[in-house]
């Protein structure tokens, strides 16, 4: 998968305002819901692959707070996108892990990213499987929509 590729669904947009005009409220938590499962398939593959260092007695390598970068890994759902998130403010450096930074000699790890891209056909039917649930609920289906 290449820098910057994500898992678009043509229409989801329309979907969406179909389902806001329909169910209101309901029908954008259903839509999140969905979104949700298919963000927390790439959860579930990343967290294995995250680094979590050591806790190594005076200088070196060790890390004064092993398993903060893979605690900062979470699921983020909205009505019209899912999203997996690395880091944030109590770990700063996670984009370096990530990315890579070259100027330190670091090597990016890109855990999310491969997470995405060697589960993108299964995320797709998953996906897909949990709109068109949605969509059922509401009496309607992909062709109508």
């Amino acid at each position: 998968m290449a820098y910057g590729e994500k898992l678009q669904v043509e229409g989801l947009q329309q979907i969406n305002r179909q389902l806001a005009d329909i169910g209101g409220k309901d029908a954008r938590k259903a839509m999140a819901a969905a979104h949700r499962v298919t963000a927390q398939m790439v959860y579930d593959d990343a967290k294995h692959h995250i680094p979590v260092g050591s806790q190594k007695a005076g200088k070196g390598k060790g890390s004064k707070h092993p398993g903060r970068l893979q605690k900062s890994l979470r699921v983020q759902a909205a009505a019209h996108r899912g999203s997996v998130v690395l880091g944030g403010k109590r770990v700063p450096y996670a984009p370096a892990i990530h990315w890579g930074w070259p100027k330190r000699h670091l090597r990016g790890r890109r855990v999310v990213w491969h997470a995405l891209g060697k589960n993108q056909g299964k995320i797709r039917l998953e996906f897909f499987k949990q709109m068109d649930k949605v969509l059922s609920d509401y009496g309607l289906n992909r062709d109508n929509v």
